[in-house]
C-alpha cells in the first residue's frame, strides 16, 4: 500500500521561540521515521498575516487506521514523553490539524527532504 493521506500540521509557536521549535523539529523527525512516520516537511511559516509564529509539519501515511496506530505508538512512547515532549509543547501556543486524501504523487512531489524521512513511496 502507497502514501496516499497527507497530514498538515500548523502551529502557532510561543513569541521568539520559532528557532528553537525548529531545531527541536529537525531533532524529532528521525524519532518520527522510526516509529514508521513519513515526515513530507517541516519548517517556519514563509509568510503570514500576524509575524513569525507559525510552523508548519506535515506528514504522510497509508491509511487512517495507520496513522492512527503510528501516532498512538510515538505520543505514547516513553522516548517521546521523556526527551522531547516537554520542550516541544512549551514552544507551542495552539495547533490545527487537517487530514487530506491526496495520493502518492503529491505526497512524493512535496516531499523536501530524503535524509530526514527515508525513502518516500511513489507507487
Amino acid at each position: 500500500m502507497t502514501l496516499r493521506f497527507l497530514e498538515i500540521r500548523t502551529y502557532r509557536v510561543v513569541p521568539g521561540q520559532r528557532d528553537r521549535l525548529h531545531a527541536l523539529m529537525t531533532d524529532v523527525a528521525p524519532m518520527l521515521a522510526r516509529y514508521g512516520i513519513t515526515v513530507v516537511d517541516h519548517g517556519p511559516s514563509v509568510a503570514n498575516d500576524e509575524g513569525p509564529q507559525h510552523y508548519y509539519l506535515m506528514r504522510a501515511f497509508r491509511s487512517l487506521a495507520e496513522r492512527e496506530d503510528l501516532e498512538r505508538a510515538f505520543y505514547g512512547s516513553a522516548e517521546w514523553r521523556e526527551q522531547w515532549r516537554e520542550d516541544v509543547l512549551a514552544c507551542i501556543e495552539d495547533y490545527h490539524t487537517v487530514v487530506v486524501d491526496a495520493g502518492p504523487e503529491v505526497i512524493a512531489g512535496l516531499t523536501r527532504s530524503r535524509q530526514l524521512t527515508g525513502s518516500v513511496d511513489r507507487g
